[in-house]
């Protein structure tokens, strides 16, 4: 089966670095084309790869360097997406592998079907919607002890744990969580079917 896997961090530059190492069958590594198109601010990496070399082996890993305020989003089918530092919005998604997302500032989606999630924020974002969802796998979001916010969270064949004190009219069981901590702050969407939820304090 073909894999994606990107590791993306930041950096104090203001450009863009991109690497990739393609992997596999050498009569098989020229058919896997890498586009990388640049348009004013904007920079996509599009990853071409004829069906015939799909179950070959084939492998692209991906180590890209953006400026922090940048908005990323990163897309695979197979593969782990790992991204660090980002203050200007994160979109990540996958099929089957998992997202790690560390030391982020801005706001987050995260999502994948078989794998785990984790997330942890140094600044929690002030406002908008972050969503982080799975269906095999856990999910666990970290946030600074001063964060605020609405938390609604949800599994079917798992539990649910959080560090947080929530007020008294919160409503908490094991496989559903709904509250509110503190005032203002962005709201917070946290799901899986088949795994747990910790909500932790960094």
């Amino acid at each position: 089966r073909f894999r994606i896997c990107a590791w993306i961090e930041t950096w104090s530059a203001d450009t863009v670095s991109i690497e990739a190492d393609k992997r596999g069958p050498s009569d098989r590594l020229d058919d896997i084309k890498i586009q990388i198109k640049g348009e004013g601010d904007r920079v996509d990496v599009t990853t071409h790869v004829p069906r015939v070399s799909f179950g070959r082996g084939c492998n692209v890993d991906y180590r890209i360097k953006v400026p922090a305020s940048a908005r990323v989003e990163v897309s695979s089918t197979n593969g782990a997406l790992r991204v660090a530092g980002t203050r200007g919005g994160l979109k990540a998604e996958t099929t089957n592998g998992s997202v790690e997302i560390g030391d982020a500032a801005g706001a987050v989606e995260a999502s994948t079907t078989n794998g785990s999630i984790r997330v942890t924020f140094t600044d929690a974002p002030d406002s908008g919607t972050q969503r982080f969802s799975t269906t095999n796998g856990s999910v666990s979001v970290t946030l600074p002890a001063d964060a605020r916010g609405e938390f609604t969270a949800s599994t079917v064949n798992g539990g649910i744990s959080t560090d947080f004190a929530l007020p008294s009219g919160a409503r908490i069981s094991r496989r559903r969580l709904e509250g509110r901590i503190g005032e203002g702050g962005a709201r917070y969407e946290l799901s899986t079917v088949n795994g747990g939820i910790k909500i932790l304090k960094g």
